[in-house]
């Protein structure tokens, strides 16, 4: 099975003084992880390092055999859009676009064509079809965070993020959403990080990686 994920000596400090330095781990295809810890102790840094979106002071990322941060400008642009799918804790939209045009600028960084398929896929298992032309202000804060993630699975990524992709969502759509990325997780043979305070999540996942103020 090849290792999809792996992490080195990653530390990364703040100018206003907070520093971190995160615990060595690896996942390969197909395995899942939740990120746990107290608020302040770097979960959603970690995430960004991961997703080659924060630079790390010290350390490095590997993806599928390649160090992420060896790369830069275009060429990560271009690596982390084939490769990485991120669920963002807050859901950011082009505002004046509908749902199923945020989707299509997944692939901006992508040489692959619009799937319209694929979107109305995603969007019919999140229970969103009806809502492929409405602009996402038209959507409840729930509807866009289901946009978000049918956006982060749209290109078959070989790593999916996700920061507190539950948090949002009643009982039901949470089952829907874990399920969902658990699903497309397996299908694409992805590797799976999902950072949460969600304790609904916790009985369900069992490989976790708790982050303590220790490692600060």
């Amino acid at each position: 099975m090849n290792k999809a994920l792996e992490t080195k000596s990653l530390e990364f400090k703040y100018p206003n003084g907070s520093a971190f330095h995160f615990p060595n781990f690896q996942l390969n295809e197909n395995n899942e992880v939740l990120i746990l810890g107290n608020s302040g102790v770097g979960k959603t840094t970690l995430l960004h390092i991961l997703g080659g979106l924060l630079k790390p002071s010290a350390g490095e990322v590997w993806i599928n055999n390649e160090n992420v941060y060896s790369k830069s400008g275009g060429k990560l642009d271009h690596f982390r859009g084939e490769n990485i799918g991120i669920v963002f804790q807050t859901a950011h939209f082009v505002q004046p676009l509908s749902v199923i045009e945020n989707l299509n600028l997944t692939l901006k960084f992508s040489k692959r064509k619009f799937d319209s398929n694929r979107a109305l896929e995603l969007l019919t298992r999140l229970g969103l079809q009806d809502k492929k032309l409405k602009k996402p202000s038209e959507l409840s804060i729930g509807e866009q965070q289901r946009v978000s993630i049918a956006r982060a699975l749209m290109l078959n990524p070989k790593l999916i993020l996700a920061d507190e992709p539950t948090s949002a969502l009643d009982d039901k759509n949470a089952e829907t959403v874990l399920d969902l990325l658990r699903e497309e997780a397996k299908r694409s043979q992805s590797a799976l990080v999902i950072v949460t305070h969600d304790s609904r999540l916790k009985s369900k996942i069992q490989n976790t990686i708790m982050l303590e103020e220790g490692m600060i």
